[in-house]
C-alpha cells in the first residue's frame, strides 16, 4: 500500500522504466484523526473514519488513467479553488461522466475501480490493469519475459562485437603481410637469389648437385666449398669498394639533381641554348647511375627523372628551330 499515489510521486525515466517515490505516507497517515489534504487522487474511504487498504492505491490509479485519457479529473470540482467541503462531498456521492473515447467494456472495467465502495473493487491494481490491457487489445508480456529477450538481445550484441572485432584483426594482419611485402620485395627477391648464388637451389651450379649427377668424379670437400663461397658472399656486401661505390652513386645524383635544378632556371630566364646543354648532361648523368643502381624503386625514380630531361630537350630543340637566335 502507497497510500498517497499522484503525479507528483510518479517518475518516469529516459528509458520508460516508471518509479514510485515517497514509499510509507500511509504510515504517517494511521495515526491522523482530521482529513487529510484533499486532493482528486484520494479515495472515498480515505475521508471517512474508517480503516484503509491497498485498494486507495487502485482507486488513485483509476483516477490518473482517467486523467490521461480525458485530460480533466472524474468529478467536476473545484479543486483549484481548494473548497475543501464541495470536494469532499463530490468524491463521496458523485459519479464520473462517461468517457468516449473509451469502449463500452473499458468504461465498465474503470468504473469498477472508481466505485466509492472498496470491495465492489477489482482484487488488486494488477488484476484491474490485466483486465484493463485484454480489453484494449494490448497484449501482456511477463517481468520473466522480458528479461529473457534483453539477456538474449545484449548476448546477441556481444556475438557480433566480437566477430566483428576478430573480422577487423584478421584484416589488420592480412594488410600488415601484405605492406611488408611490398615494402621489402627487393630484399626477399635479394634472399633467394644470395641462396641460388651459394648453392642452396638444386641446379646444375650446385656443387652438390654436380656431385649426385656424376659419381664417378673425384670427391671434393663440399663443406669448405659452401663455407667459402658463403664468405666471400658475405664479404663482397660489407667491403669498402661497395660502400665507396654508393658513396659515389649519391653524390654523382647530388651533381645531377644541381643541374637539373639549374637547367630549369635558365630555361624560365630565356637562355635556351645554355638550358638545352645542361639538360642533355644531366641526362647522360642520370643514365650512367641507373645503370649502377639495382634497386627497383630507385632505378623508376631515375626513370622519370631521364623522361623530364627529354621533354625538357625536346621543348627546347623545336624552340630553337623556330627561332634560331633567342639570345
Amino acid at each position: 500500500m502507497h497510500g498517497g499515489l499522484k503525479p507528483t510521486n510518479i517518475l518516469t525515466e529516459h528509458t520508460g522504466t516508471v518509479k514510485i517515490v515517497n514509499m510509507g505516507i500511509n504510515q504517517l497517515l494511521k495515526g491522523q484523526r482530521e482529513t487529510p489534504i484533499i486532493t482528486a487522487y484520494l479515495a472515498p474511504e480515505q475521508l471517512v473514519d474508517i480503516t484503509v487498504n491497498a485498494q486507495v492505491d487502485q482507486y488513485a490509479l483509476a483516477v490518473l488513467f482517467y486523467e490521461l485519457i480525458s485530460g480533466k479529473f472524474p468529478f467536476e470540482s473545484s479543486f483549484e479553488r481548494n473548497d475543501r467541503d464541495t470536494n469532499i462531498q463530490k468524491i463521496l456521492h458523485e459519479v464520473p461522466p462517461r468517457l468516449s473515447e473509451l469502449s463500452d467494456a473499458q468504461w465498465s472495467i474503470l468504473c469498477t475501480a472508481l466505485t466509492k465502495d472498496p470491495l465492489a473493487r477489482h482484487d488488486s491494481c494488477q488484476s484491474f490493469i490485466n483486465q484493463l490491457a485484454a480489453a484494449s487489445g494490448i497484449k501482456q508480456v511477463s517481468t520473466q519475459k522480458k528479461k529473457v529477450v534483453n539477456n538474449y538481445k545484449r548476448k546477441k550484441r556481444r556475438s557480433q562485437l566480437i566477430a566483428t572485432v576478430r573480422k577487423t584483426a584478421y584484416y589488420a594482419c592480412f594488410a600488415t603481410v601484405i605492406y611488408y611485402g611490398y615494402k621489402n620485395y627487393d630484399n626477399i627477391i635479394g634472399k633467394f637469389s644470395r641462396d641460388k648464388k651459394i648453392g642452396f637451389s638444386s641446379t646444375s651450379n650446385n656443387p652438390l648437385y654436380r656431385q649426385r649427377r656424376n659419381p664417378a668424379a673425384p670427391p671434393k670437400n663440399i663443406i669448405s666449398q659452401y663455407i667459402d663461397k658463403s664468405m666471400d658472399y658475405a664479404g663482397s656486401k660489407f667491403t669498402q669498394p661497395t660502400k665507396q661505390h654508393e658513396v659515389d652513386t649519391a653524390s654523382q645524383y647530388r651533381t645531377a639533381a644541381e643541374n637539373f635544378k639549374q637547367a630549369e632556371g635558365d630555361m624560365v630566364r630565356g637562355q635556351a641554348r645554355q638550358s638545352l646543354n645542361l639538360f642533355k648532361s644531366t641526362k647522360t648523368q642520370l643514365k650512367n647511375i641507373r645503370s649502377q643502381t639495382t634497386t627497383a624503386w630507385r632505378v623508376s625514380a631515375l626513370e622519370r627523372k631521364i623522361e623530364e630531361c627529354e621533354d625538357n630537350i625536346d621543348a627546347l630543340e623545336k624552340y630553337l628551330r623556330i627561332k634560331p637566335v633567342v639570345e
